[in-house]
């Protein structure tokens, strides 16, 4: 595969009302793991990252889909 491939991507940040960062409650993951289970029966390659970034890397991954 050539590094300069493109894959469409989806981020996610989970948060409240507020803007202070919070861990995800449990169920957040296993619905996320669910879904990507069901994809990959259906033949779609979803891979799932799970991690912690900045405010400011989020931003910038959001300019870039755009």
């Amino acid at each position: 595969m050539a590094t300069n491939s493109k894959f469409y991507t989806v981020v996610m940040r989970y948060a409240t009302d507020s803007d202070e960062p919070c861990s995800p409650p449990p169920h957040i993951m296993e619905r996320i793991a669910m879904a990507a289970s069901a994809m990959h029966a259906e033949g779609f390659a979803l891979d799932v990252v799970y991690g912690e970034m900045d405010g400011n890397l989020f931003n910038q991954i959001e300019k870039e889909l755009n």
